[in-house]
């Protein structure tokens, strides 16, 4: 469920990039604002998720039970917008939002077996993903920098920070998209989905072994 969503984004982005257009000035800036809220969010909830080991009840799960997925789906959403491609990210959002909650009841599922009444008595105070405001306070449990590296949130937050300058180029620089014609960018489009479904239909950690010439132990998608 997760490779699913991972490939879906990365279709996602290749779109707006390609097919976007130029938006409001003040489309762009909310979009730009929206997306930045978004990596924050994201980059905060990292720093308290202890995958598997720990139930994360405070800091931004004080507020709702899936910060990572609000995070992801702001930044996606503000990225969208920033591109002008609204019609695309309805529909990506609609896609999304469909992955996504069939992965959260997964996870609930596991953690309500895990927690017992811990998770249960959680759950019942702290929304899915619209906030209350709420807060509830975990002792022992804060923001540690340590726990955004273990989780990988540093590259990523990087790596968005990068699409959004990647855009914002585009659209101060309209003519290095409009200067590909159509019938190129569904080729380059189309050719970057096989790579992305090739990709995903190789053997456990055979793509690893193409990249890197040796092979490695496969990593859980779920780390």
């Amino acid at each position: 469920m997760k490779a699913k969503r991972t490939n879906l984004r990365r279709l996602f982005f290749a779109a707006i990039i390609l097919f976007g257009a130029k938006p409001s000035p003040v489309a762009f800036a909310i979009g730009c604002v929206t997306a930045l809220i978004g990596i924050a969010i994201h980059f905060w909830a990292s720093g308290y998720l202890v995958k598997r080991d720990q139930l994360a009840a405070s800091g931004p799960y004080g507020i709702v039970r899936n910060p990572l997925y609000v995070g992801s789906l702001l930044t996606d959403i503000g990225l969208g917008v920033m591109a002008g491609a609204y019609a695309i990210l309805i529909l990506y959002v609609l896609l999304a939002s469909a992955l996504v909650l069939a992965r959260v009841r997964k996870e609930e599922l596991f953690l309500g077996q895990k927690f017992g009444a811990e998770y249960e008595s959680y759950g019942k105070h702290v929304p899915r993903f619209l906030p209350r405001f709420q807060v509830r306070i975990k002792p022992g449990l804060r923001f540690r920098m340590a726990q955004v590296r273990t989780n990988r949130a540093i590259s990523r937050a990087a790596r968005h920070v990068l699409l959004i300058l990647i855009i914002a180029a585009l659209h101060f620089v309209p003519e290095a998209r409009t200067n590909i014609g159509t019938p190129y960018k569904v080729l380059i489009f189309c050719a970057y989905a096989c790579g992305i479904l090739l990709w995903s239909v190789l053997p456990p950690g055979r793509s690893r072994y193409l990249v890197s010439g040796r092979k490695t132990e496969q990593v859980s998608p779920d780390t």
